[in-house]
């Protein structure tokens, strides 16, 4: 776990804006802050470039469904994914694999407001803003499926923001805000 101080700092010590021990001035971090998020915006439109977190989420159907949104404004409320993996279904106390499928292997599925006892199929859109997660067949009432989210890294809100990021994250984080601000 990082924080965007610890990416800061680092950044500074490469560009030579500080030395070891050293802290820079308040207005140094804001500026700092900025081109952070700034670098972490101009990524995110980009697949390639966008870097994530991985966290587990879960979704309880209230009723029978057979799709639901996640993100800002959705069913289950979060981060948009970028990408689902590791699916899987509880019912009650037992775990049953779910199937990711593609988008053809989907729209290939001929009657999809099927309900069934267990979902054995997923495919994932995921649309902005809301991505849409759809279920065959479709899940019952109380079941529960869960999955590994591939999350954008957000904007940092302050220099305290603590981000779970992979290792080689960090240092992928460090030297591009570093060539960011050595301009300025």
């Amino acid at each position: 776990m990082a924080t965007a101080r610890d990416i800061i700092n680092r950044a500074f010590r490469l560009i030579g804006n500080t030395d070891s021990g050293e802290s820079a001035e308040g207005n140094e971090y804001a500026d700092a802050l900025q081109s952070l998020n700034d670098m972490l915006a101009g990524w995110s439109g980009n697949q390639a470039l966008t870097q994530y977190s991985s966290t587990l989420q879960s979704y309880t159907a209230v009723s029978s469904i057979t799709s639901f949104t996640v993100g800002p404004t959705g069913n289950l409320v979060s981060a948009r994914p970028y990408k689902i993996q590791n699916i899987y279904l509880r019912s009650g106390s037992v775990d049953y694999p779910v199937e990711q499928i593609s988008s053809k292997e989907y729209g290939e599925i001929s009657l999809k407001s099927l309900t069934g006892s267990y979902a054995t199929q997923v495919f994932y859109d995921p649309a902005v803003a809301n991505g849409r997660i759809y279920c065959w067949p479709g899940l019952s009432a109380g079941q529960s499926i869960f999955f590994e989210a591939l999350l954008p890294i957000q904007n940092f809100a302050s220099l305290s923001t603590v981000v779970t990021i992979p290792d080689n994250y960090f240092r992928a984080l460090v030297y591009n805000l570093a060539v960011e601000m050595a301009p300025e």
